[in-house]
């Protein structure tokens, strides 16, 4: 059994001559505005086609499309219960798609595969992969308890001899409000502690966070811990634990008395540690305005006063429509949109980054009102010209532009800041609209690579 790391949430497994991929990235950039990190610049990927695809949930840099579109779409495909995911490989014509319930094992030729549960409040498992030479745990993004580490090392016949384990979480909200709201996070030390009580010849920190090329103080907002913190942490509860700190083509072998270990970049801990040093660690006084630069380009040339009539005309066309949606407050109540929007008094303000107001929408009236731009506003949002652009035209999603912290909201009030970001989801802009449009763009344009 040959395990090896290929960046991220991505896992190439050799397991008696069948070939499987989790989270499959094969490609240099990720949604074209990230790369891996530690960055191992120009890349090749030579593997066997997947007899095998791991799915652990529907997050983009979990199901990098153009790496899909490479494989044939009889591959067997497991996947959680998660409805984004049925629809995304329904689309993309995988014809073998099955989904898995946690703890009930998928079995093959070479092996069982055990899905596992986490607790978050949308389909998402991590996989035990369990093999004549013993078993790996990915645990992936996962939420995870005790009760989880336990089970692992009951249902399966192998020890459980290498765990990927995830050692911090994405602050969405933080990176696109710009602040450090969770700077001093609790995670690590929580899964440390939880993944000491597992009996397991080596421990992973992984699924380390979004690397942004050009734009260090991105980099260093969106996690708050680095990899050799969070060893520390395992060695604070299980001072034997046996750990290493990955980088990118990082490779194990199951043998029959030892798990061997393989680096082919190269790097010295030292380099490694002075890396994330530089990229990871959080300046309390450093300021976090910039958006990462794209490594590709959408929209060249493009006419910022179209852009602004085109975005006027969309809210136009919508606006008495968009907000009437139910929303479900946190005592029970259903009201429309709308009307929530206007107890919290909201005037958003649609910006392009560089300070240009393109309308505020007025929740204050009854029914709501477009503005002008030059109109006062108590929230908003700002986010590039080509992405808007972009947004408007279905090549983009939003949940894309905020995961690569291309959006940025601002406001009166945490809440109304928070609320900035709701404003396009419910105008119209959530991935379960524009999905479809958005992935066959890439079968239309026969895009194949990053």
């Amino acid at each position: 059994m040959i395990v090896k790391l290929l960046g991220h949430a991505c896992v190439y497994l050799q397991i008696d001559g069948h070939h499987i991929l989790m989270d499959p990235w094969l490609g240099e950039t990720l949604l074209g505005r990230f790369r891996r990190f530690p960055d191992p610049g120009p890349l090749n990927f030579d593997f066997p086609p997947p007899d095998l695809l791991l799915i652990s949930h529907h997050h983009w840099d979990h199901v990098h499309i153009p790496t899909l579109l490479k494989f044939d779409r009889s591959t067997p495909v497991l996947i959680p219960e998660n409805e984004q995911l049925e629809r995304i490989f329904k689309i993309l014509g995988f014809s073998r798609v099955k989904k898995v319930r946690p703890w009930e094992p998928e079995e093959f030729s070479w092996g069982k595969v055990w899905p596992t549960r986490s607790k978050v409040p949308f389909g998402e498992v991590g996989y035990l992969v369990e093999s004549s030479q013993g078993t790996l745990w990915n645990l992936v993004d996962t939420v995870f308890s005790e009760k989880e580490v336990y089970q692992a090392m009951e249902v399966t016949a192998k020890p459980i001899r290498l765990c990927l384990a995830p050692f911090q979480s994405f602050d969405e909200m933080g990176v696109i409000m710009r602040d450090q709201r969770n700077s001093e996070s609790i995670l690590a030390r929580s899964n440390a502690r939880v993944l000491s009580k597992l009996e397991t010849e080596l421990l992973v920190p992984f699924a380390d966070g979004l690397y942004y090329p050009g734009n260090p103080a991105m980099n260093k907002i969106s996690f708050t811990h680095d990899p050799f913190e969070f060893v520390d942490e395992i060695h604070s509860f299980r001072a034997k634990q046996n750990c290493i700190v990955p980088v990118p083509f990082d490779e194990f072998s199951f043998c029959e008395e030892d798990l061997r270990f393989q680096r082919p970049l190269g790097l010295e801990v030292q380099t490694l540690l002075s890396l994330y040093q530089q990229y990871r660690s959080l300046d309390p006084g450093e300021s976090y305005s910039g958006i990462p630069e794209r490594v590709d380009g959408l929209c060249s040339n493009l006419d910022i006063e179209e852009l602004k009539l085109k975005t006027l005309r969309y809210f136009e066309g919508g606006i008495n429509e968009f907000f009437q949606q139910p929303e479900r407050l946190p005592q029970g109540e259903q009201i429309r949109v709308e009307e929530f929007y206007r107890r919290e008094g909201i005037r958003w303000a649609l910006e392009l980054e560089g300070g240009q107001r393109i309308l505020v929408l007025d929740f204050t009236t009854n029914p709501g009102s477009i503005l002008a731009g030059d109109s006062e506003a108590n929230c908003g949002l700002k986010i590039r010209a080509e992405d808007l652009c972009a947004l408007l035209d279905s090549v983009e999603l939003l949940s894309i532009l905020t995961q690569s912290c291309s959006v940025t909201t601002w406001g009166h009030s945490p809440q109304k800041a928070y609320q900035s970001l709701n404003v396009l989801w419910y105008a119209g802009f959530e991935d379960k609209v524009r999905l479809e449009s958005y992935l066959t763009q890439f079968q239309r344009n026969d895009i194949l690579t990053s």
